[in-house]
C-alpha cells in the first residue's frame, strides 16, 4: 500500500512538474519556459541544443506534432496516444501499449523525462540519437505504421502546419530533419529532478 501511495505520488509530482508541456497548441510558450535549465548536481547532459536551440516557436511545433495524429497512416493515434502526460508521459497502467488499428505491439511505451541525458533510446537501446527516436515508433507497422515521405507530404499538404514550420524556422521548407528537430525540443525539455 506504501509503495502503491508513493508512486502515484510521485506520478502527480511529476504530471505538475511537465504542466507546461500539456495540450494547449494555442496558449503561447515562453522563451523562459523553454530555456535550459540543468537541475543542480545533473551531468552534462548528452544531446546537444547547439545545433537545435530551444525556442519557444520550435517547441510549440514540437508540442502541436506530438499531439497530432497526422504523424499515424490512418492519423488515429499521436505520440500522445501511448505518451500520455497524465501517466507521466507513459502508457500506463497497460503492460504493451496500443497502436494503429487496435494492434498490440510488443512494449509499453516508456516515460519521457529526462531524455536528454540519455545514450540509446527504446528498450532495446536500438536507437542512439535524440532527433530520430522518433522515426521507429512512426515506421513501426503496429504503432504508427507510416512513412517519413508520408508524413511530409501529409505536412506539406496541412496550411496550418505550412504557417507553423513557417513561423517556427523562417521559411516554407517542411522537411522531416525540421520535423524531428522540433520533436526533439518538446520531448528533450521535459527535465524533472
Amino acid at each position: 500500500m506504501k509503495k502503491r501511495l508513493i508512486t502515484i505520488s510521485a506520478i502527480l509530482l511529476c504530471a505538475l512538474l511537465f504542466s507546461f508541456v500539456a495540450h494547449r497548441s494555442t496558449e503561447a510558450v515562453t522563451a523562459e519556459q523553454v530555456t535550459l535549465k540543468i537541475p543542480k548536481g545533473f551531468p552534462t547532459p548528452v544531446y546537444n541544443f547547439s545545433n537545435n536551440d530551444p525556442n519557444p516557436l520550435l517547441f510549440s511545433l514540437g508540442r502541436k506534432l506530438f499531439y497530432d495524429p497526422i504523424l499515424s497512416k490512418d492519423s488515429n493515434i499521436s505520440c500522445g496516444t501511448c505518451h500520455k502526460q497524465a501517466a507521466v508521459f507513459s502508457d500506463a497502467p497497460l503492460a504493451l501499449s496500443r497502436g494503429i488499428s487496435g494492434l498490440t505491439g510488443t512494449r509499453n511505451a516508456p516515460a519521457l523525462q529526462n531524455l536528454i541525458w540519455n545514450t540509446s533510446f527504446m528498450w532495446d537501446g536500438g536507437v542512439n540519437h535524440l532527433e530520430v527516436q522518433p522515426i521507429s515508433p512512426i515506421t513501426n507497422h503496429v504503432e504508427m505504421d507510416e512513412t517519413m515521405a508520408s508524413v511530409i507530404r501529409k505536412l506539406h499538404r496541412s496550411s496550418t502546419y505550412r504557417e507553423s514550420f513557417s513561423t517556427a524556422f523562417g521559411d516554407t521548407v517542411i522537411s522531416s530533419e525540421r520535423m524531428l528537430k522540433a520533436l526533439a525540443q518538446f520531448i528533450g525539455l521535459m527535465i524533472s529532478a
